[in-house]
């Protein structure tokens, strides 16, 4: 049986060594330390609801909120949110299924209830951080100098990746399912290790549920989340009884994964490779992404010996290696672990300076000056909290509108074929579905065949007939070209005209004409 007692050992784990005075740290601590920590995280949350209420949105965006649509139209059996059907996609979470239940039960908007999502996301992110930070150190202070770290102390530029919890990434995508698989993980690394410390039954109890959750959620964050696991067990080696109890742990998580209605297990384990050329960019640019994280490279060698320091370093080290072997082998999928290795140079920097080990005054120098080169690396997504037209500056992203005129034009659910990602995007953001997914999708079977049918479609010397079967097969309703050289396309007639020469042409009789307008 799992007991609870602690022994020194677990002492050691929770950041306490029998005997030992308490270091001299910053000169704040106990509940004035822990109203410093939360004033800081009201102060991030503030700045998160001023970009919220922006409602300026790029990237992932679009196809979370088809997301959420589809899970609100249809909970127990959705679509698939960008080309319909059912397709066992990992989009289809328990994440989304959460937001889609609210849509349905409150009437709202799903904006709004994916807005709200973000800045509940980043609440859970600025806790699970707290949570998991009294495993290195009981002082508020380290938590508190964390949570900047993990904020500002990334690279020049930050990257806007989910799953990358930088100030500059969080303007973007707070909303995402990966910033709620993160914050889990936090959580989940901190019942892990406190059970690995003391045998806490409940600390395990809670283990197959958030690792279940994650995994479904996120898989990316879920292999960070695997990483954590091994990496907390291999530096201190648990107890046979220890190990044994998360034997069933594992398989249950497993097992509750597995039984998720709406994605497999096997298909998740089978895309990694066509994932692989989307992450070049992070393999290329990884030093300029997290390089500034490297100033906790001393303080990580130097904390070994300290409660939680042997986690962290060899956390740190299985990712670097991990990072390697994928950077030789073109395994590029691989390198979303990079946050998790980033994260650790922000804790053992955190615990340093925050419990006041040697060279604190001329290391904090150091680490303030990589702080302010980090604001100014994370000043594009800064900004986002301001409003629409005083958002200036190189990197500052927003919403790309040049294809709002189609939208009154269609209805949700509707199949419409374009000639670009980009207005694809922007039509499964309202709730239309497409031939040719705009976002990498090897879930899906004819991914290829899709996007070769689009560019079919839209090929110069294409005969008509062709166009028009290619059409049938996929139930299109509307075609959007964003060239201005819409190709002919037997039974389909020009709906509106949109700028730069796009234009929107849909089945005859599904648009009227009143008043010199069109719409169905």
């Amino acid at each position: 049986m799992v007991g609870t007692e602690e022994g020194t050992r677990g002492r050691e784990g929770l950041g306490v060594r029998r005997g030992a005075p308490p270091p001299r740290g910053f000169p704040f601590g106990g509940g004035f330390g822990e109203l410093a920590y939360w004033a800081l995280g009201a102060g991030v949350l503030a700045w998160g609801a001023l970009v919220v209420s922006r409602h300026e949105w790029v990237g992932d965006w679009a196809l979370h909120l088809a997301t959420v649509r589809a899970m609100a139209a249809d909970p127990w059996d959705p679509a698939d949110p960008m080309v319909g059907g059912r397709v066992a996609s990992p989009y289809l979470s328990p994440w989304a299924l959460a937001l889609g239940l609210l849509t349905r039960l409150t009437g709202l908007a799903p904006e709004t209830v994916l807005e709200a999502g973000a800045l509940l996301n980043l609440l859970l992110l600025v806790a699970g951080l707290r949570v998991f930070c009294r495993r290195l150190s009981p002082r508020p202070a380290v938590a508190a100098l964390a949570l900047v770290f993990t904020l500002v102390l990334w690279g020049l530029p930050e990257t806007p990746w989910s799953g990358f919890p930088g100030l500059g990434s969080l303007s973007y995508v707070m909303p995402y399912p990966g910033t709620f698989a993160l914050a889990l993980t936090l959580f989940l690394w901190a019942a892990l290790a406190r059970f690995l410390a003391t045998g806490s039954g409940r600390a395990l109890a809670a283990v197959p549920p958030l690792a279940a959750v994650v995994l479904l959620v996120h898989p990316f964050t879920a292999l960070a989340a695997a990483a954590g696991a091994a990496a907390f067990a291999a530096a201190r080696p648990p107890s046979r009884r220890r190990l044994a109890a998360l034997v069933p742990a594992s398989a249950a998580a497993l097992g509750a994964a597995a039984l998720w209605p709406h994605s497999s297990l096997a298909t998740l384990a089978a895309a990694g490779d066509d994932f692989s050329e989307i992450h070049r960019p992070l393999a290329v640019h990884a030093l300029g992404y997290g390089g500034l994280a490297l100033a906790g490279l001393p303080a990580l060698v130097y904390g070994v010996r300290r409660p939680f320091g042997r986690e962290t370093a060899v956390l740190a080290g299985l990712v670097a290696a991990a990072l390697g072997a994928a950077a030789v082998l073109g395994a590029y999928e691989y390198f979303r672990l990079l946050p998790v290795l980033v994260l650790a140079l922000h804790l053992a920097l955190a615990r340093h300076l925050g419990d006041g080990l040697p060279w604190r005054a001329p290391y904090a120098v150091v680490t303030a000056l990589a702080c302010l080169a980090g604001l100014y690396g994370a000043w594009p997504g800064l900004v986002r909290a301001l409003p629409a037209d005083a958002q200036r500056g190189p990197g500052v992203l927003r919403t790309d509108h040049r294809y709002d005129f189609a939208r009154p034009h269609l209805r949700e659910g509707d199949v419409v074929i374009a000639d670009r990602a980009a207005a694809g995007r922007s039509l499964v953001r309202w709730g239309a579905r497409v031939v040719a997914p705009p976002y990498p999708y090897p879930f899906l079977r004819d991914e290829r065949r899709r996007h070769e049918d689009a560019a079919r479609f839209f090929a110069a010397g294409t005969p008509a007939g062709e166009r028009a079967a290619i059409a049938r097969r996929y139930g299109v309703r509307c075609l959007l070209d964003t060239r201005g050289r819409a190709p002919e396309a037997p039974g389909f007639t020009r709906a509106a005209d949109g700028p730069g020469g796009a234009e929107l042409w849909c089945a005859a009789g599904a648009v009227r004409v009143v008043g010199g307008s069109h719409y169905p």
